[in-house]
């Protein structure tokens, strides 16, 4: 994208006849831009304000595109912000093949390298592979399960089926608004006269952070109302479910969130800090089997 001041005036001229065209080609203009002016002058610290911004208005492309940044929020961040660069390495990962069922490396045609040579770096590469427990031999978490290849939108659909799935499998009839327009994706049916309205959230949880939040103007803090959380973890090939009634947010703790941002464009939120390292624990009072326990049997509830 080109700076506006070095545009000639037919190209100006044309840039506003596209922008009048209509107030998505105009939104989709002014966020563009902004985000030009973040990459161009590592503006990380404004990407979550952009995030937020495009999110609540933008159209539908680049509010998926919002939401594809905010699964890796961390390391976006840090690509905007940080001097270091991979590039000098990108395409050598093309020197590597597998073959018969073990990595070999491939000398170039004008190399003295030993085949051997090549052979015992790239079993020093292979090392760095997931084992038994999800974790690599370096230290760090591999990252390759049947969910790896999911799109942000097809594991938030993905995360509505599985939870309507739990609701059923514990006797509860379940229904799908027609339209997502209150902050609510399902209605189960407690039985004599009770309802509860699940809004899903989804997180994917690697070796960064995550965080899940629901505007307040859809999420008022009512006992009928809950979040049905998925995570699905790098380690594991297996979701864990998690329900938080909407009341826990009165008096927000962390890892609960509560953010008002008074004077700022971005919609008050509710949110929920997922930490690498201990979200289960932090999430364990909340699993979605002891929370239906309490729903079926509600004198449990300490």
């Amino acid at each position: 994208m080109r700076p506006r001041d070095t545009l000639t005036d037919h190209l100006e001229e044309q840039l506003l006849q596209v922008r009048l065209a209509g107030r998505d080609i105009t939104r989709a203009c002014d966020l563009a831009r902004v985000f030009h002016e973040l990459v161009r002058h590592r503006r990380g610290d404004q990407l979550l304000e952009w995030i937020r911004e495009a999110e609540q208005d933008a159209p539908a492309p680049i509010r998926s595109f919002a939401g594809f940044l905010r699964q890796d929020l961390d390391a976006v961040t840090a690509g905007l912000t940080l001097t270091y660069s991979s590039g000098v390495v990108e395409g050598h990962i093309n020197r590597l093949r597998r073959s018969s069922g073990r990595c070999t490396a491939v000398a170039p045609s004008n190399s003295s390298v030993p085949a051997s040579y090549c052979d015992r770096e790239v079993q020093d590469i292979a090392v760095v592979a997931k084992g038994p427990d999800g974790m690599r031999e370096d230290g760090g978490q591999a990252e390759t399960n049947r969910w790896t290849a999911a799109s942000p939108a097809m594991l938030g659909a993905a995360a509505e089926l599985l939870v309507a799935a739990e609701f059923a499998l514990a006797g509860y009839q379940v229904y799908e608004p027609l339209a997502d327009d209150r902050g609510v994706d399902l209605l189960v049916d407690l039985g004599a006269g009770r309802h509860l309205l699940v809004q899903v959230k989804s997180a994917r949880l690697g070796e960064r952070d995550s965080y899940v939040f629901m505007r307040k103007k859809y999420f008022p803090l009512e006992a009928h109302r809950a979040v049905a959380l998925v995570v699905f973890p790098a380690a594991s090939d297996r979701p864990e479910f998690f329900l938080i009634p909407a009341t826990t947010w009165l008096g927000a703790q962390p890892p609960l969130t509560d953010y008002d941002y008074e004077g700022r464009k971005s919609d008050p939120e509710y949110g929920l800090v997922l930490h690498r390292r201990r979200w289960r624990e932090d999430l364990a009072e909340w699993s979605l089997r002891a929370q239906i326990n309490v729903i079926r049997h509600p004198e449990s509830r300490s």
